[in-house]
């Protein structure tokens, strides 16, 4: 009988300390001040025991202007740290890899050391882009803001408050100077600079193109001086005389009594009751019309209005409805 050679793999405990993972974003010469840039040790130690515990990285962390970059966290129980030991002159052979290192060892039969140090509870990573920055070295009211509000000195806040005080009587009188101002809390509107107008979970068809499943509404938009438009937009036609269809199938059917509550009803309906408020007046404001038609028939109006008027960007009729004219000279 030969021996079984096989063997167990060699079992390691769990019992680990917890310790926190940072993806910094930077690289990283001094870790005191890659440490001081996200709030230092004790705001890293708070992400333990506050589960909303959010880490900023402050490109200026002195400068209470600075506009932080805020991480995202990830949290898992399934991440752990190890810890390898190489000798170092198979790391010096292999050009520090790792991998290759082991593989060395492994072939030539060098002792190496693999040990679970920590168990990675969480990962704190900055993929946002910064905002944009502004340094005022030199400007009275950052200086003055600093040394009093900054620093919670009330005797320099409350000089800090006459200043203003004076500095706001003095500048009522435009010199056409630059105003030393504050720098603003944030420029972006979004965590990027840019919307790149992401969209998720798109629908295609058999040929890869995108199909998109939004109603064109084909509301007429014209411009101030232009020729105005006599009548809606012409591919509108198919989905009134769809709406008519179905109502015409329903009392053929002898569902009458559903009609009532048919959305195509609701959608002839909502034209009929806006082409008679454009008969009491040419112009009107979608929210006037709103309040003023059925609430039955609300949920209809945006279809209905680009089958009776168009609107303006321009001019002083912009962001309002008018009626289409009859004849083909009319002017704005």
């Amino acid at each position: 009988m030969t021996a079984d050679k096989s063997q167990l793999a060699p079992s390691y405990s769990l019992d680990l300390p917890s310790y926190i993972s940072i993806e910094y974003p930077l690289r990283v010469k001094n870790n005191e001040k890659a440490i001081q840039m996200i709030g230092g040790n004790e705001n890293i130690s708070k992400c333990f025991i506050e589960p909303d515990k959010v880490l900023q990285l402050r490109l200026r962390p002195d400068d209470p202007y600075s506009h932080p970059v805020d991480a995202t966290r990830l949290i898992s129980n399934e991440n752990l740290l190890l810890k390898v030991s190489i000798p170092k002159k198979v790391l010096l052979r292999n050009n520090r890899n790792i991998q290759k290192s082991i593989e060395d060892c492994e072939l030539n039969g060098i002792k190496y050391k693999v040990e679970s140090e920590a168990n990675m509870c969480q990962t704190h990573k900055f993929r946002d882009l910064a905002d944009f920055q502004i340094i005022k070295p030199e400007s009275e009211f950052v200086n003055k803001f600093q040394k009093s509000v900054y620093k919670g000195d009330l005797q320099n806040i409350q000089s800090f408050a006459d200043y203003i005080e004076s500095d706001f009587a003095k500048k009522q009188v435009f010199n056409d100077e630059d105003l030393d101002l504050p720098p603003l809390v944030r420029y972006a509107r979004v965590d990027v600079p840019f919307n790149y107008k992401y969209m998720g979970q798109l629908v295609v068809d058999e040929h890869g193109h995108f199909r998109n499943k939004r109603i064109k509404l084909r509301t007429i938009f014209s411009e101030w001086g232009k020729p105005v438009p006599t009548e809606y937009d012409p591919p509108l036609n198919t989905n009134l005389e769809k709406a008519k269809k179905e109502i015409e199938k329903m009392k053929a059917d002898n569902l009458e009594r559903l009609i009532p509550n048919a959305p195509a009803f609701c959608f002839l309906e909502c034209i009929r009751l806006v082409t008679k408020l454009f008969t009491l007046k040419p112009v009107w404001i979608r929210r006037h019309i709103y309040w003023m038609i059925p609430a039955k028939y609300r949920s209809q109006l945006r279809f209905a209005l680009p089958y009776v008027a168009y609107t303006t960007k321009t001019g002083p009729w912009r962001q309002s409805f008018v009626n289409y004219e009859k004849n083909e000279r009319g002017r704005h």
